[in-house]
């Protein structure tokens, strides 16, 4: 779950792996086959999906390949954020959602030589991007875990 707002842990990768061992230990008393196909192919779109959202609202709110890369500059800085001592002033999970949204920011300002509004409108754009893809690996991880406690519990 930590991967879900963590973009560098691969958390649909380590979950999707969690479900092919649970499917090759004990087979169809946890997950059949069928079953497996689909978690397997919720996988395979969630990880695309995991790619291409913070593209698409940076984009959706005319954002520019600026924009991009400075929210996955701020992303970076974040993560290495939370190895620092400065983590104890800024919590490393807000660092998560504010240090792309500032990394956007600069640079669609850069890309838009100056201009505020459209730099506002890249950075709202990889806010919305990050949330959805929390959203989904949310989704995506919460299913795993219930055939596997389900499995458990019976």
């Amino acid at each position: 779950m930590a991967g879900t707002i963590i973009p560098v842990l691969p958390s649909i990768t380590i979950a999707w792996a969690g479900m092919l061992i649970l499917y090759l230990l004990v087979g169809g008393d946890a997950i059949s086959g069928t079953t497996f196909i689909w978690v397997s192919i919720a996988a395979i779109a969630a990880k695309v999906l995991d790619l291409l959202l913070p593209l698409w609202g940076v984009k959706l709110f005319g954002g520019t390949k600026s924009g991009v890369n400075g929210a996955t500059i701020g992303m970076v800085v974040a993560l290495l954020w939370s190895f620092t001592p400065f983590a104890a002033i800024i919590n490393p999970i807000i660092a998560m959602v504010v240090f792309p949204i500032i990394g956007a920011f600069v640079g669609e300002k850069r890309a838009a030589e100056g201009d505020n509004r459209k730099a506002w409108g890249g950075a709202w754009g990889s806010l919305l991007g990050f949330f959805l893809t929390i959203g989904i690996k949310f989704i995506l991880i919460a299913w795993y875990l219930y055939i596997t406690i389900a499995y458990i519990v019976k």
